[in-house]
This record gives C-alpha cells, structure tokens and sequence, in this order.
C-alpha cells in the first residue's frame, strides 16, 4: 500500500482548482490501491449514523401494553 501511495501525484483540473484528480507519472506505476483507498475514505465521511433502538425510545418513550 506505501507502494502504491507512493505512486499518487495530485493534479488539478483545469477551470476547477477546487478538484484533484490521482495521476501516475510512468505507466508502470500501480495506484489502484490508493485510488481504493481515497474512495473508502470519501465513502466513510458522508456516512450518517442511523438511529438505533435506544435512541428511538430516548425520544418517543416506551409502550406498554
């Protein structure tokens, strides 16, 4: 994996410097674990957390029959 980090060169999209896009400089260069990687990461940060069990009686209470 520190292979294939290693190999990652940021390069920013013409028109839009707010945008970087992994690039390898030589054909030769694997960065498909990184690339996986910057994925994973981006995935897990617009993750939201569900409500569970406790939670739902925190706010609406127990029922009894």
């Amino acid at each position: 994996m520190t292979w294939c980090i290693g190999n990652v060169v940021g390069k920013t999209i013409p028109g839009n410097d707010d945008v970087v896009k992994p690039i390898k400089e030589q054909a030769e260069n694997k960065i498909d674990g990184a690339v996986a990687l910057i994925m994973a990461v981006g995935r897990a940060m617009l993750y939201e957390k569900e409500d569970t069990l406790s939670d739902h009686i925190e706010s609406y209470g127990i029922r009894s029959l």
